[in-house]
């Protein structure tokens, strides 16, 4: 087959497996390609012989975060109550606010009058939303009651303390409030002034530019999958963690298994040992927890602890 290639165009290349279409070929002169893969814009995914899997995943991943993962990530919306997601809707609904969001300080969105309008705009559909032999709640009644409301259902979660009297057992975790603990809230910071959840999983509201910065910027200065992991990691953790400082975490551009794992595994203790102690402090509150945990995440690194 190869020879019969060679014959009717020998521009075909026979010695590599990579995609290029007639279009490189007529202008840019490269040889066809034999593979067909994928291709964004002008990036291409090529698979030659000497590629490891490493190399592969390296360009794999960066054409899917542009075609699917980026924008799939970017609607991450899970907040508490679904307060925020609601407020972001009516922000940017074009039949309602109609205001653009604006990532580069989500603060502005949260303006007082801006989130007052919304509450009323919410009673005033509750009202309207009534069915036959219904009445309409007490919080629905003016948006000063509804933001009051909204409030306490939030504040009801930031009780992280240890409890009373603990057994230092999974007892001491109460698990139908541990989801909402764990979850961060935008309006809880930037409108009531209140404690939230460690874990941001309301992109939508927040963005997410240290990921977005990491691939636009930096990724392609890697060499491989493995050298770029645990960077990439690093600016996952400042934006799914935003009250967490990442300063103290370690990065590495290495093609060393063993060195990535190292680095991988003493920063992940340290950013699950925040999300605990955010959380509940009784996730963490055994003694022989707590004894473990300071062995491992003391001043010396994880590869050295004994």
């Amino acid at each position: 087959m190869l020879s019969i290639w060679r014959r009717v165009a020998p521009y075909i290349d026979t010695t590599n497996l990579h995609y290029v279409t007639q279009e490189d070929h007529d202008k840019n002169g490269e040889a066809i390609g034999n593979v067909y893969l994928f291709r964004y814009q002008d990036q291409k995914l090529e698979l030659k012989p000497s590629n490891t899997l490493f190399d592969f995943g390296f360009q794999a991943f960066e054409m899917v975060w542009n075609t699917a993962l980026k924008d799939t990530l970017g609607q991450l919306n899970s907040g508490v109550g679904g307060y925020d997601y609601n407020y972001y809707m009516w922000y940017t609904g074009a039949t309602t606010h109609n205001t653009a969001w604006d990532y580069s300080n989500v603060a502005n969105n949260y303006g007082a009058a801006d989130v007052q309008a919304w509450a009323a705009y919410e009673c005033q559909k509750a009202a309207k939303n009534l069915k036959p032999g219904q009445t309409l709640g007490e919080e629905y009644k003016d948006a000063a009651s509804y933001l009051d409301y909204i409030k306490a259902d939030l504040e009801k979660y930031n009780s992280r303390d240890l409890v009373k009297d603990p057994t230092y057992t999974w007892r001491d975790i109460d698990s139908t409030t541990l989801f909402n603990k764990l979850r961060f809230s935008p309006m809880s910071v930037y409108y009531f002034k209140q404690a939230t959840g460690p874990l941001n999983c309301s992109f939508a509201e927040t963005g997410m530019k240290n990921i977005e910065a990491f691939m636009a910027n930096d990724y392609s200065s890697y060499s491989s999958m493995l050298a770029a992991l645990n960077d990439f990691l690093v600016a996952a953790v400042k934006d799914f963690l935003p009250s967490y400082d990442a300063s103290g975490l370690t990065k590495v551009n290495s093609e060393d298994p063993g060195n990535v794992a190292q680095t991988l595994v003493g920063n992940m203790l340290k950013v699950l040992q925040f999300i605990c102690d955010k959380t509940d402090a009784n996730i963490l509150s055994a003694p022989s927890i707590m004894r473990t945990a300071r062995a491992l995440l003391g001043p010396r690194p994880i590869w050295r602890a004994r």
